[in-house]
């Protein structure tokens, strides 16, 4: 029993996180791709800054649905797990 729920669990987590990644990683490259040789060109501490503030949030956004998927995956099965599953 505890074998399916980790299976099922990591399954989840492995959907939900990749997508999570690849939102990610559009905010990055969108925010990448305003460099260019132009004065219009933001500095690049600012570039940057927004970087880092996107990776963070997905980081954030990673954490949060990690929660939620375990809390709402492992709450019926609460009573069968022992240990470190419980």
């Amino acid at each position: 029993m505890q074998a399916k729920i980790v299976e099922l669990v990591s399954q989840k987590l492995a959907s939900a996180i990749g997508e999570v990644d690849i939102l990610n990683q559009e905010k990055v490259l969108a925010e990448w791709s305003l460099t260019n040789p132009s004065p219009q060109c933001p500095y690049i501490s600012d570039l940057m800054n927004r970087i880092h503030s996107a990776l963070i949030a997905g980081l954030r956004e990673k954490e949060r649905l990690g929660k939620d998927i375990l809390n709402t995956t492992l709450n019926p099965f609460r009573k069968y797990l022992t240990g470190e599953l419980a």
